[in-house]
Protein backbone atom coordinates (compact mmCIF):
# COMPACT_ATOMS: atom_id res chain seq x y z
CA UNK A 1 0.00 0.00 0.00
CA UNK A 2 2.88 2.33 0.74
CA UNK A 3 4.33 1.76 -2.72
CA UNK A 4 0.99 2.52 -4.33
CA UNK A 5 0.69 5.67 -2.22
CA UNK A 6 4.15 6.78 -3.37
CA UNK A 7 3.16 6.11 -6.99
CA UNK A 8 0.07 8.30 -6.55
CA UNK A 9 2.18 11.08 -5.03
CA UNK A 10 4.69 10.71 -7.84
CA UNK A 11 1.89 10.89 -10.41
CA UNK A 12 0.39 13.97 -8.73
CA UNK A 13 3.79 15.65 -8.60
CA UNK A 14 4.41 14.85 -12.24
CA UNK A 15 1.03 16.38 -13.20
CA UNK A 16 1.82 19.44 -11.12
CA UNK A 17 5.23 19.83 -12.77
CA UNK A 18 3.64 19.44 -16.21
CA UNK A 19 1.08 22.15 -15.37
CA UNK A 20 3.86 24.43 -14.17
CA UNK A 21 5.87 23.78 -17.33
CA UNK A 22 2.79 24.48 -19.44
CA UNK A 23 2.25 27.80 -17.64
CA UNK A 24 5.92 28.66 -18.06
CA UNK A 25 5.68 27.95 -21.78
CA UNK A 26 2.63 30.23 -22.02
CA UNK A 27 4.46 32.96 -20.12
CA UNK A 28 7.50 32.59 -22.35
CA UNK A 29 5.36 32.87 -25.48
CA UNK A 30 3.66 35.96 -24.05
CA UNK A 31 7.03 37.53 -23.23
CA UNK A 32 8.33 36.87 -26.74
CA UNK A 33 5.19 38.41 -28.25
CA UNK A 34 5.46 41.41 -25.94
CA UNK A 35 9.11 41.87 -26.86
CA UNK A 36 8.25 41.87 -30.58
CA UNK A 37 5.52 44.47 -30.00
CA UNK A 38 7.87 46.54 -27.81
CA UNK A 39 10.57 46.52 -30.50
CA UNK A 40 8.07 47.66 -33.14
CA UNK A 41 6.84 50.47 -30.88
CA UNK A 42 10.40 51.51 -30.07
CA UNK A 43 11.24 51.80 -33.79
CA UNK A 44 8.12 53.91 -34.35
CA UNK A 45 9.01 56.18 -31.43
CA UNK A 46 12.55 56.57 -32.74
CA UNK A 47 11.22 57.58 -36.17
CA UNK A 48 8.80 60.07 -34.61
CA UNK A 49 11.51 61.55 -32.42
CA UNK A 50 13.79 61.87 -35.44
CA UNK A 51 11.02 63.57 -37.42
CA UNK A 52 10.07 65.99 -34.63
CA UNK A 53 13.51 66.91 -33.30
CA UNK A 54 15.64 66.25 -36.38
CA UNK A 55 18.57 64.44 -34.70
CA UNK A 56 21.21 66.63 -36.35
CA UNK A 57 19.10 68.11 -39.13
CA UNK A 58 16.17 70.54 -38.95
CA UNK A 59 13.16 68.74 -37.55
CA UNK A 60 9.55 69.80 -37.46
CA UNK A 61 10.02 71.58 -34.12
CA UNK A 62 12.87 73.69 -35.54
CA UNK A 63 10.95 74.46 -38.71
CA UNK A 64 7.87 75.56 -36.75
CA UNK A 65 10.05 77.74 -34.52
CA UNK A 66 11.58 79.35 -37.63
CA UNK A 67 8.14 79.99 -39.14
CA UNK A 68 6.99 81.59 -35.88
CA UNK A 69 10.05 83.86 -35.84
CA UNK A 70 9.43 84.89 -39.45
CA UNK A 71 5.72 85.47 -38.78
CA UNK A 72 6.42 87.55 -35.68
CA UNK A 73 8.99 89.58 -37.62
CA UNK A 74 6.51 90.19 -40.43
CA UNK A 75 3.79 91.20 -37.98
CA UNK A 76 6.19 93.57 -36.24
CA UNK A 77 7.13 95.12 -39.57
CA UNK A 78 3.46 95.48 -40.53
CA UNK A 79 2.72 97.09 -37.16
CA UNK A 80 5.55 99.56 -37.77
CA UNK A 81 4.17 100.43 -41.21
CA UNK A 82 0.67 100.84 -39.73
CA UNK A 83 2.04 103.19 -37.06
CA UNK A 84 3.83 105.24 -39.74
CA UNK A 85 0.63 105.47 -41.79
CA UNK A 86 -1.44 106.52 -38.79
CA UNK A 87 1.19 109.09 -37.79
CA UNK A 88 1.26 110.53 -41.32
CA UNK A 89 -2.55 110.77 -41.42
CA UNK A 90 -2.68 112.53 -38.07
CA UNK A 91 -0.02 115.10 -38.91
Amino acid sequence: MSVQHNCEEHKNLRELVEKIESKLDEMHAFMVETRVIYDAHQRRLDRLESEVFGNGKPGIATQIRAVLWIASGCLGFLALIACQLIASWLS
